[in-house]
């Protein structure tokens, strides 16, 4: 029999791949590029199916390959630029994404170049370009939810509500753009929490509609003898805010008690960051699942017998909530990298504290809420040695006040509260730094806003981001932080306590509101938080009048929180032990026995 032709190898990798059978067509791809070489189909197709196992540096060649043999074909420039923007190399995606638009102006490529764009900091030409992507695709709700995400890295997040809004319209099972509207949603000062879970409710209903009648309802995991197996799915193993706060809580926990099973939903190169091996090491499993389907994952979770299921991402990017829809665990949990309600019907519990979450909030969640008796956080000390320096009002005369948000977070009821602050000290400067200021346009933005509160932008420095050794060293420069409302810091308040510098924190009433209270009250420095907009200025003139007591705060900052619960990675671990047990023992025992 003689083997298929040119075309009925092309003709089978095509069926194949529009029904999904990916194995039978990367078989056939692979075969094709193979026999004809020099004919680029092979060469697309095999870096596209390469691309979908995850497997990007082969499918960096294998596209390669293709564009060199036919460089005028705008899919295969269009794919080499989406596996350089997953690789990270921003500007030669960009570089090829043009080529692909030159021989192909669709809305959507343009947007995808809009997207690069705001990867390498051109808010405003990001901006431009998805605007004008719309214009020509109005109904097209991928190029909404890409507009919607430039205008909240902008920092106009009412506006990216209403575009988020307007995608979910456009297309109801586009959970992109529902991760995007609710975590906006955290953002604003002019939603109250009852709007906010108005939102929450409507993804609920949506998602337990599309995906309840592929989820489970039993399982097949047996009682724990001894040890509870324990999964944590996550993008973000590596450097990053929720590898931080999991590096060393991971490696106290007991293994006598726990079985840790790391599912890491991101791809990983080879020369991964020393967080990611060391949480690599600290788990029993590690998986790297981003290229699995949702109904493939949940399969791989239940075969590997994991008791508790625990998410630490929310509705932040590289999360597969869809994928803890289909209860792939007899319990599941939302924990550490969201700071509200999942909304998934399907996640039974929200690991908080008494602090951040008091009784009053927990109608907020549609998960139980479960407290830890002293923080929900806690914070791995950074690796570089970064000594604390002395107080630098000292040798200046004057308080330099500092903020490391992102832009999105200092919204024009922030700035009003800082211009009220700055009236009050007349002498004090304001260092700001974040990553949206490397674009200028920008950064003019923001001296505009700042004039219209009456701030001088002679007495604000602005910075763009830097690395992290740089970052830490940044806080030599700054007496105290005005922390953000009603999104504060997270890491950043950590990172600056642990340089010896205090953070001025705003109550609220959410979990993400009250997250600096929590933070500020697990260090021990209740003084620092502020239950009102007035009490904030207040100290903030107070603090700032007493130059000798910030230096001896700042002296002893540093062994003060290392001693405190909010470093404590032994006494936390217990507490995290428990709590998953106390979970598991009030509802996974039950469910198993059905």
């Amino acid at each position: 029999m003689s083997p298929p032709s040119q075309q009925q190898l092309a003709d089978q990798i095509v069926a194949d791949f529009k029904a999904a059978r990916y194995e039978q067509a990367f078989v056939a791809a692979t075969a094709f590029s193979k026999r004809f070489p020099t004919h680029s189909f092979g060469w697309k197709a095999l870096g596209g199916l390469l691309k979908l196992q995850g497997r990007l540096e082969e499918a960096l060649r294998a596209t390669r390959t293709a564009v060199e043999i036919n460089e005028r074909d705008a899919d295969s420039q269009q794919n080499l630029g989406v596996i350089y923007k997953e690789l990270g190399q921003f500007s030669e995606a960009e570089r090829h994404l043009r080529l692909a638009y030159a021989l192909k102006p669709t809305p959507m490529l343009l947007s995808s170049i809009g997207t690069l764009q705001m990867e390498l900091g051109r808010l405003h030409e990001s901006e431009v370009t998805h605007r004008k992507a719309l214009s020509l695709a109005p109904n097209d709700a991928m190029i909404a939810l890409n507009l919607a995400s430039t205008l909240s890295y902008l920092g106009q997040v009412d506006q990216a509500i209403a575009m988020y809004q307007h995608a979910t319209r456009l297309n109801p099972n586009a959970w992109l753009a529902w991760d995007g509207l609710l975590l906006a949603a955290t953002y604003t000062s002019t939603m109250t929490s009852l709007e906010q879970r108005a939102l929450s409710d409507a993804y609920a209903t949506h998602i337990a509609r599309v995906t309840q009648a592929h989820g489970f309802t039993s399982w097949p995991q047996t009682m724990p003898h001894g040890r509870l197996r324990v999964g944590l799915v996550s993008a973000d193993f590596r450097d990053h805010p929720v590898g931080y706060f999991l590096q060393t809580v991971l490696k106290e926990l007991d293994a006598t008690q726990l079985s840790i099973f790391l599912y890491s939903n991101r791809y990983e190169s080879p020369a991964s960051s020393d967080t990611a091996s060391a949480l690599r090491q600290s788990a029993e499993q590690w998986r790297n699942v981003h290229a699995m389907s949702d109904a493939a994952l949940a399969q791989q979770i239940r075969d590997d017998g994991i008791h508790v299921l625990v998410d630490l991402s929310g509705h932040t990017l590289g999360n597969r909530l869809p994928m803890f829809a289909l209860k792939p665990a007899p319990v599941s949990v939302s924990w550490l990298g969201y700071f509200a309600t999942t909304a998934v019907p399907a996640i039974d519990y929200v690991l908080v504290d008494e602090i951040s979450v008091q009784k009053e909030h927990s109608a907020q969640f549609s998960e139980r809420v479960w407290r830890l008796p002293r923080t929900r956080l806690c914070f791995s000390p950074p690796g570089h040695a970064v000594a604390v320096n002395p107080l630098p009002a000292q040798a200046r005369g004057y308080c330099t006040l500092g903020c490391f948000q992102n832009y999105a977070k200092i919204t024009n009821a922030v700035l009003a509260v800082w211009s009220a602050c700055l009236t009050r000290i007349p002498n004090a400067r304001l260092r700001v730094q974040s990553p949206a200021f490397a674009d200028e346009a920008v950064s003019a933005l923001f001296r505009e806003r700042l004039v219209k509160h009456a701030i001088d932008p002679q007495r604000v420095t602005l910075v763009a981001a830097t690395n992290r050794l740089d970052y830490l060293r940044a806080h030599h420069e700054i007496d105290f932080i005005l922390d953000t409302f009603p999104f504060p810091g997270g890491t950043t308040t950590c990172e600056a306590l642990w340089m010896g510098v205090p953070t001025l924190t705003l109550a609220g009433d959410s979990l993400i509101s009250r997250q600096g209270v929590s933070l500020l009250t697990a260090a021990g420095l209740d003084n620092w938080i502020a239950p009102s907009v007035e009490s904030y200025v207040e100290k903030a003139v107070a603090f700032a009048s007493d130059v000798d007591a910030l230096a001896l705060l700042r002296s002893s900052l540093r062994e003060m929180v290392m001693a405190s619960p909010l470093f404590d990675a032994h006494s936390f671990a217990r507490d995290l032990e428990t709590a998953l047990w106390g979970m598991w023992r009030e509802t996974g025992e039950a469910r198993i026995r059905g």
